[in-house]
């Protein structure tokens, strides 16, 4: 995966929690998804921003985290019933976005 194809699929993941807000009742912890929804999209603009090596091990681990988060938090968004476990993932794929900004440092 290359730093492009992963602003891409932070933007898919914020497409999905659009669509979430729009098609769900309020039960979904509004405000907290609202917060983890705008905390990812300046993680997407710092990624944008942020000059990283695509060739490094650090960005290979990086993306594996990141890959492995994805999955998981497409398995909460789907079925959607639970807002909890969903900000859950949602923090746990934010988290791993940290750890690769982070470990160009």
């Amino acid at each position: 995966m290359t730093k492009v194809e992963l602003i891409r699929l932070i933007g898919n993941v914020l497409r999905q929690l659009d669509n979430l807000q729009t098609n769900r009742s309020a039960d979904l912890n509004g405000d907290l998804l609202t917060e983890v929804r705008s905390a990812l999209a300046k993680q997407q603009l710092k990624i944008a921003m942020t000059d990283l090596d695509e060739n490094t091990p650090a960005f290979a681990k990086g993306i594996g985290d990141i890959l492995a988060s994805n999955a998981e938090l497409l398995g909460a968004i789907e079925p959607a019933d639970n807002g909890i476990a969903l900000i859950d993932k949602l923090t746990c794929f934010a988290k791993a976005l940290d750890g690769l900004v982070e470990s160009r440092y």
